[in-house]
This record gives structure tokens, sequence and C-alpha cells, in this order.
């Protein structure tokens, strides 16, 4: 289940009239969701890995993918870029594990712009890695959160324990560990 609340990201100066439009529509659409907006870098109760990673970045929206990734590795929710428009409520997507974006309808790509996951799910980094864009290669992000480890699951990018990848690969399913490139 997808936590009902928003995450956008705005670092540097003060939040555009544009933007504060864009939270307006949301919120028009998804009235019980509460937003947090996170102006700070690093975010309060990151990491202090997460900073030294932060330190390579030379853009804002590097800094903001980074706390994208991280929130929802931790908290969990949605976490939209402020340039896309709500048209309707969030509400019946919340029962996914998780969900990303298309383009529109004749451009079916993932966009890394809205994005969502429960707290604790395994699936931002695989979401991130679906989307063609490595971020966590790109950043340099570890490769492991606490006793959680990256590893390919029958090709599908997996968090999961160590136990859990000897687990599956006991049962047969092909597990290789993520390592540095």
């Amino acid at each position: 289940m997808i936590p009902q609340q928003l995450h956008v990201v705005w670092l540097g100066t003060a939040l555009p009239a544009w933007a504060s439009r864009h939270l307006d529509l949301f919120t028009e659409h998804n009235p019980a969701w509460p937003v947090s907006i996170h102006n700070t870098w690093p975010p309060p109760g990151a990491p202090p890995e997460l900073a030294a990673i932060g330190r390579r970045c030379t853009q804002y929206c590097q800094l903001a993918d980074l706390i994208y990734v991280w929130l929802l590795a931790t908290v969990g929710g949605v976490v939209m870029d402020l340039d896309s428009m709500t048209r309707r409520p969030f509400d019946p997507l919340c029962d996914h594990q998780a969900f990303s974006a298309r383009h529109n309808n004749s451009d079916r790509r993932l966009t890394n712009e809205t994005r969502a996951s429960g707290e604790g799910s395994d699936q931002p980094p695989s979401l991130m890695l679906r989307l063609g864009r490595n971020r966590m290669a790109e950043y340099k992000l570890p490769l492991n959160q606490g006793n959680k480890h990256l590893y390919k699951v029958n090709g599908k990018v997996r968090l999961a324990t160590a136990d859990k990848a000897k687990e599956l690969k006991d049962l047969g399913v092909s597990v290789t560990k993520v390592t540095k490139s």
C-alpha cells in the first residue's frame, strides 16, 4: 500500500507562483492528502552518505532525485516534480505497491516526474532502473540499505537481505548481487 502523502522538492529560490498553482491543483483532486515541501539539503533525518553523494551533484534537479529516491525507500508516498500537473485523484493508485507515471497516451515510456511506493518497499530502486536512468550508479548511491543489498532477481533489480537472496537461489531463481562497475 502506498501512503497517501505527497512529497515535492524545491531547492534554491522561493517557490514560484506556477508551482503553487500545481500544488493547488493536486490538493483540489486529493483534498485529504498531506503535502510535504522539502526545501533543504540535506533533508532532515537523511543519512550522512546521502549528503556525501549530494556534494557531487551540480544541479538542484539531481539533489531532488536523490531526495525522492531516499523518501520512497524510507517513508513511501508519492513524489512529484512541481512541473507535473494533476488531472485526477491518486487514491485508486494507492492499492498498488508502487507506480510511475508515463509521458502521455501516445508515448508510454515511464517518466521520473511522478512515482510512488509503500514504506520500506523494494520498488524505488527498481523503478528508477526501469526508467532507463540508473540513478543508483549515476549518483553513486550505496548499493545497500542497512542489511539489504541490491540483487538482480530473474533480471529485475530488487532490494533484499542476503538470507532472502540465498533462499531464492536455493529455489532455483537466478540471483546475482549488483556491484559497482
